[in-house]
């Protein structure tokens, strides 16, 4: 199973020094440039990701107390999931429906997670 991004100090700077060396010019001023753009969009979907997935979270806990630590990490990889979805204009009812099957999660946990979703604008 892959390794979930985390977010350090030093981040973007190893981020931004990777795609230096992705995209050798021969002007340095392009090549900073470069970086500079692609890093700001990978610090803005990650942050994205990261204060959704704390805000849902949060009202998880709150409106379903008895959640169990251990289901978190699938509800998280639904939350990504049904954020992925509705940026391509996809059926989140479907998506947590065939979820719940295949993982077990509850469908009102679910049900309250697309709902939050629904009301995101990206």
């Amino acid at each position: 199973m892959p390794r979930s991004r985390t977010l350090r100090e030093s981040s973007g700077l190893r981020h931004k020094a990777k795609i230096m060396k992705l995209f050798p010019t021969t002007d340095p001023e392009l090549q900073k440039a470069i970086a500079d753009a692609v890093n700001s969009t990978w610090n803005q979907k990650f942050g994205e990701y990261h204060m959704v997935w704390e805000e849902v979270k949060t009202q998880l806990y709150k409106q379903f107390p008895d959640i169990k630590r251990g289901e978190l990490g699938l509800i998280r990889s639904y939350v990504l999931k049904a954020i992925k979805n509705k940026r391509q204009g996809g059926n989140l009812d479907a998506l947590a429906e065939d979820y719940a099957q295949k993982t077990g999660i509850p469908s009102e946990v679910l049900s309250f997670i697309n709902n939050y979703i629904k009301g995101l604008t990206f």
